[in-house]
């Protein structure tokens, strides 16, 4: 019963693993039958360029998230650490999304769109609109993405408001503790 939480998150991040290899193996099967066997549409130099840009990227990726995620065993055949959770949020659900995007531009060109890999732009799309807000108002540019800007953040921090009860103490002579 020790350690029963790390053995479950090992095997799940095992098979998660698993699964990601096996679809990814079908996916550059599926593009080298479409594109090469049965010459769907042209090849061309560009595309082999794009084909293996995304496939680095995304094969970069995959062999980072397996290395954080696999499980480590002492030569007693006990675990020693799970490995990080392969379906936490923030950095690691990032590079899987950025995983599944390189392979949506890889089966659209396999299915003879020649501008499937213009998917891939959603990626540099997407951070800035993440962190385009956050650097509008590191510097100082307002409206820009949405944001206030830097001018009304430091008004209302200049004058706090108050409230009503707050402003009626203030006239009485502020607020009169009372000890027993």
């Amino acid at each position: 019963m020790a350690n029963q939480a790390n053995k479950r998150l090992a095997i799940q991040n095992a098979r998660i693993v698993a699964n990601h290899r096996l679809f990814a193996m079908g996916l550059h099967g599926f593009f080298i039958l479409m594109r090469l066997v049965l010459r769907l549409r042209a090849f061309s130099t560009g595309m082999l360029i794009k084909y293996l840009l995304t496939t680095a990227l995304s094969g970069f990726l995959q062999f980072t998230l397996e290395k954080t995620g696999r499980a480590r065993y002492n030569p007693a055949g006990e675990l020693l650490s799970a490995g990080q959770d392969l379906n936490q949020a923030g950095l690691t659900e990032w590079m899987w999304d950025v995983i599944y995007v390189c392979w949506l531009g890889q089966a659209l060109a396999a299915l003879g769109i020649n501008r499937g890999f213009w998917v891939l732009w959603a990626v540099p799309a997407y951070a800035v609109f993440k962190v385009g807000p956050m650097a509008a108002r590191f510097l100082g540019l307002g409206n820009m993405f949405g944001g206030r800007g830097a001018a009304a953040e430091a008004q209302e921090e200049a004058a706090p408001a108050m409230s009503k009860r707050q402003q009626k103490m203030e006239k009485r002579g502020g607020q009169k503790i009372r000890y027993r």
